[in-house]
């Protein structure tokens, strides 16, 4: 089975004082952000073709990161 076509190679920024991952695959395009299902986990997709562009993970140190790898829509190594 395949997933959702995704943009890019993930890369990460952590917002160390806010406690938030920022997920981006690719360039910046203009995206619209959906809770998929976990609370604090959104799912970035860009505008007109629903094409996956990242995701936004609140309270991020906080999260088991295999379950977060599990329901994030695309593979990306959490440290």
């Amino acid at each position: 089975m395949f997933g959702p076509k995704v943009k890019g190679k993930p890369a990460l920024n952590y917002d160390q004082e806010h406690d938030v991952l920022y997920i981006s695959l690719g360039p910046p395009v203009p995206s619209y952000s959906d809770e998929d299902g976990v609370r604090g986990v959104l799912i970035r997709r860009a505008i007109g073709t629903g094409e996956i562009t990242g995701a936004t993970i609140i309270d991020y140190s906080k999260r088991d990161k295999k379950q977060l790898q599990k329901v994030l829509p695309f593979r990306v190594n959490l440290v």
